[in-house]
């Protein structure tokens, strides 16, 4: 997406751009610097919306395009979404992390299913609780013990799955000293 002046279609974004960027600067030496924070989280986001939508629509329709020109701000300033470059700086940073072997996987997903929730021990990870079998008070808060992934993101499912563990948790609903292999014992 290029953003331009005038009468062009999508003129009025540039406008839009300024005034959020100057809010944001404004925030931040105003000292309310959580406020802006969002502003730049949603930005963040829409980085990568647009890095995933052109990534699928090149793979989709064959298009060749490495990157798209965002324009934020005058002077201009061009900032890519390059889907190679991001992957080869996060590779450099493997290795210099000292990683051995680095695999890259050139596609998105939402990984779940490695922990799966289940009612019995032989064939899931974890209790209804969120407890894992195996070990005692060990509990697992993320995607992986949805045992399959619904029709969309799972995002909200997962926070969902963690908000529910953690108040349960706090309540004294899931005791520290519940028997491995049973059922947590509620309060």
């Amino acid at each position: 997406m290029l953003l331009t002046r005038g009468s062009a279609r999508g003129g009025h974004l540039v406008e839009e751009a300024e005034y959020f960027v100057d809010r944001v600067l404004r925030n931040v030496a105003h000292g309310r610097f959580e406020r802006s924070l969002s502003d730049l989280t949603a930005f963040a986001a829409l980085v990568t919306t647009a890095e995933v939508y052109f990534e699928h629509y090149r793979a989709s329709f064959g298009n060749k395009w490495m990157w798209s020109p965002i324009v934020v701000t005058p002077p201009v300033v061009v900032t890519g979404v390059p889907l190679k470059y991001s992957t080869q700086v996060i590779t450099n940073i493997r290795h210099a992390a000292g990683a051995q072997d680095v695999l890259t996987i050139q596609r998105f997903a939402h990984l779940i299913g490695g922990a799966r929730m289940g009612s019995d021990p032989q064939t899931s990870v974890v209790n209804s609780d969120q407890r894992t079998w195996a070990v005692p008070n060990l509990f697992i808060a993320d995607g992986s013990v949805c045992p399959t992934q619904g029709s969309a993101n799972p995002a909200l499912t997962i926070m969902a799955l963690a908000s529910r563990l953690a108040e349960r948790i706090v309540r004294g609903d899931v005791r520290a000293d519940a028997l491995v292999g049973s059922r947590s014992a509620r309060a």
